[in-house]
């Protein structure tokens, strides 16, 4: 495994603890909350470190945006059902390429609508 790939386990990892520590996952009372990290970068910059083929740092807020969305939802197991990150990915780059100017948090809010319905309710 490469550097790459523990920095994006430790960063995981780090954030499903947190998520653990404190799990009333919650925005003010109007509904906003920051967004930190590479979740804040637009779909345009995704667009272009992908294409560079620098995308893995999204890769690994996506997958903990994910996993912290399958933590903490009733009736989740798995947001990506039978598909996987590989795929989240592309439908995230596709979505980007027509919405250049939302933000990478954003175009993941759209994926978990698109993956919702087909989402795995209990393990298998």
């Amino acid at each position: 495994m490469d550097i790459t790939g523990i920095k994006t386990i430790r960063f995981v990892f780090l954030f499903l603890t947190i998520a653990y520590l404190n799990p009333a996952f919650a925005a003010d009372g109007g509904g906003r909350f920051v967004v930190l990290g590479i979740g804040s970068e637009s779909c345009g910059t995704y667009i272009s470190e992908r294409r560079l083929g620098r995308d893995n740092p999204y890769r690994g807020w996506i997958t903990g945006y994910l996993s912290a969305y399958n933590e903490s939802s009733k009736n989740t197991y798995n947001m990506l059902g039978n598909s996987d990150v590989e795929a989240a990915m592309l439908w995230i780059e596709n979505y980007c390429n027509k919405n250049p100017l939302s933000s990478f948090s954003q175009a993941s809010q759209a994926l978990l609508t698109e993956l919702f319905p087909n989402r795995q309710t209990k393990k298998p």
